[in-house]
């Protein structure tokens, strides 16, 4: 594999999910981290569980995709937000943390099956799209999600460095650091940590 291939990038990307989740967490305060969100507005842990979901759909449909078999229909976004924010309401921000980062781990091998050079989907509605952008297509889409709730969104267009990051975690302190790290590791620095 390229050392600076989309697959590589990806999982690049997937630390760097994984420690800046970390990161906010750590600014919250014990109030925060054990308070209990409503659907209309969440709590830290309930965005914690809602990209857990999401993450998982996204293996899920990898896992199709490279079986080269078309993704299921699922139901609307609505249905298993709110379906996924009943389930885990009760669940503390501890456990959730767990499942994270096996979630992450479990993210980059499914990455990792794409290795050997195919980048691009080729069954289903995404064929020929490459993975970067397959989930989900459309920036605007991602948006909307983000100004909804999702902390941070980090997206890689194309099979060149165009990376964009974007959320509401980008309005907080970390913005800066958040910014510098995605420079650093689309510029092909795999490190998880910028050189003091």
């Amino acid at each position: 594999m390229h050392s600076d291939s989309v697959i590589s990038r990806l999982i690049r990307l997937i630390h760097f999910a994984q420690e800046a989740e970390n990161d906010y967490l750590g600014i919250l305060s014990v109030g925060e981290r054990a308070a209990q969100g409503t659907y209309q507005e969440w709590a830290p842990k309930d965005m914690v569980a809602h990209t857990n979901y999401w993450r998982k759909r996204a293996i899920e449909m990898l896992a199709y995709l490279s079986r080269e078999q078309q993704p299921p229909e699922y139901p609307s976004d609505e249905q298993v937000n709110r379906e996924n924010f009943e389930e885990n309401h009760d669940v503390p921000l501890e456990q959730l943390m767990r499942e994270s980062r096996s979630i992450l781990k479990a993210m980059e091998e499914a990455l990792r099956r794409f290795e050997d050079g195919r980048e691009e989907a080729s069954a289903g509605p995404y064929r020929g799209t490459p993975l970067s952008i397959a989930f989900p297509p459309d920036r605007s889409e991602i948006e909307a999600e983000a100004s909804d709730g999702e902390p941070l969104v980090v997206q890689a267009e194309g099979t060149s460095s165009n990376v964009q990051v974007f959320g509401p975690l980008m309005n907080e302190p970390l913005a800066g650091r958040i910014n510098a790290d995605v420079a650093r590791w689309s510029g092909g620095d795999s490190s998880c940590a910028s050189a003091a």
